[in-house]
């Protein structure tokens, strides 16, 4: 009898030890989701953020202006061999000719353009 007793007691306690692991890896997996719904909730919030303030400066008109600029700026030199247009209208209005820059001080620049 004293024997079925200890293995009862030893029952008990491995089914109360299995019980407490169990609440406790709940507990954690718990935790973990809390954490990852913590760290989606917050790139969410970074990505309107970053987002809303992209969405600001697009608002300007100057940044538009100077995105345009730039963009057209960007085109130019790829369809001028390297050389901006307005570069090359700035040349045209000092009276130089785009032959003569062609073939003068601009002419590195310019490799295969006519």
């Amino acid at each position: 009898m004293q024997e079925i007793a200890e293995l009862e007691h030893k029952n008990f306690a491995l089914e109360q030890e299995n019980a407490v692991k169990s609440e406790l890896k709940q507990v954690l997996d718990s935790w973990v989701r809390y954490e990852q719904q913590q760290r989606e909730s917050e790139q969410l919030d970074l990505v309107k953020t970053v987002k809303a303030g992209v969405e600001a400066e697009l608002a300007k008109p100057a940044f538009r202006k100077q995105l345009l600029e730039e963009a057209l700026a960007h085109v130019e030199g790829e369809s001028t061999g390297g050389m901006s247009l307005s570069a090359i209208h700035d040349h045209k209005l000092t009276g130089t000719s785009y032959t003569s820059f062609r073939f003068g001080q601009g002419q590195d620049h310019l490799s295969g353009w006519w």
